[in-house]
Order: C-alpha cells, then structure tokens, then sequence
C-alpha cells in the first residue's frame, strides 16, 4: 500500500536524517560539477545553520536552512559549465538564464517530500529586501526568514573565496558587503546573527582540493 504523501510526518527526527542524508548527495553531486574550489554548499549550508541557532530558531527551522543550504544552487545542473565559470560580465541573456537557476531547483526539490519551507527557501536565496533581487523581485514582506537566512550565508560564502568574474574576495570583504547593505538587501537581524556565528570562532571549510576522497 503506498503512502500518502499527505500523511507523512517530514519533520519526524527520523524522517528529517533521510533528508539530511538526500542533501549530503545532491551536495556531493553538484561538488562534482562545480569548478569552485571550496565546498560551497556546505559552507552555505553551515553558515546558515549557525545563523539560525544564533536567532535562536526551532529544530525544524534549522533543519530547513541546514538542508536548503546543500541544495541551493541545484538548479545550476540546468546552466553550462562555461557559463557558471565565465570571467569576467555575463551578457544580459546569459544573466537572464543564471536568474532561473532558483526556479530549476525549486522544482526538482519539490518533487520529494522534503519540508515546505526547503523549497522556498531555495527559491528565495537571490531575492533582497528590496525588490531588486531574483527570480521574482519579491520584496520584504514576502520573503520567508529561512530565505532571508540563506541569502546572507549565500553571499558571504560566495564573496569570501576567489570566483572568476571578480578579483576581491575574502571573509572581511563578504561581511563588509553585508554589513553595508543590512536592512537594505539583507535583514539586518539575520546580519547580526551572522556576525556573532563569526565571532564565536565559525570558519569556512578547507578547500575541496585538501578533502579527502569519499570511500
């Protein structure tokens, strides 16, 4: 007899470490698509875990944003290799396809049962207090706190180590922009919390390269 997937309690202990265990592998599979050398997802991922213990979030919450933050960038399977790693400005149809990398990953997300608010939060990680973000230009209000969470450990995590369209990079240059752009594009509780996670001795993970090879 098939379960439904209405009846099916995602937030079980249980339930949430087979999750965690699918993120580990969608994570794992974008790592070998990905050019970057450190470990985004799971620098995004961690970050946003520890912004969430230091708003002082539920299980659940952290959950999500633990989750969300592995599978972000999921939609980018969509996207040429060339084009994730060009140097230098992307042209504006080539911005136009990168926009749609939140949609693609909300949509292949939400085909398994994972908690709703993993798929929205995946949605929303390009999207500012503003309006000014992507895919869908939401603005404040509308945007969940799992979302706002994920797009602060997002940005810093991408700003701090080197990509090949700018030449700045670091953690005091990332926590700079998100400092300077608090209550404007980021939430400036969620910013807050960033900082203490940092201050509390939270650090990136070593680059891919040093890892060793999984067995």
């Amino acid at each position: 007899m098939s379960l439904k997937r209405e009846s099916f309690d995602n937030s079980r202990d249980d339930a949430l470490e087979i999750f965690r265990g699918s993120a580990d592998m969608v994570s794992e599979i974008l790592n070998l698509r990905c050019l970057y050398v450190e470990d985004h997802n799971s620098n995004v991922s961690r970050l946003a875990v520890e912004i969430g213990r230091e708003l002082n979030l539920d299980r659940l919450s952290i959950a999500i944003v633990e989750m969300a933050g592995k599978m972000h960038d999921t939609g980018m399977f969509s996207l040429y290799a060339d084009l994730i790693s060009k140097p230098g400005p992307l042209k504006s149809f080539e911005m136009e396809l990168v926009k749609e990398h939140p949609i693609v990953g909300a949509n292949i997300t939400k085909t398994a049962p994972f908690p709703a608010g993993v798929t929205r939060a995946i949605l929303e990680h390009h999207e500012r207090l503003d309006g000014s973000g992507y895919p869908s230009g939401i603005e404040e209000p509308e945007i969940s706190l799992e979302g706002r969470i994920l797009a602060v450990a997002e940005v810093v995590s991408a700003m701090s180590f080197f990509r090949p369209y700018r030449e700045l990079h670091g953690v005091e240059y990332a926590l700079d922009e998100v400092r300077k752009y608090s209550g404007i594009l980021y939430d400036r509780e969620v910013v807050k919390a960033c900082f203490r996670a940092f201050e509390m001795g939270f650090d990136f993970k070593e680059s891919r390269s040093n890892r060793k090879s999984l067995r």
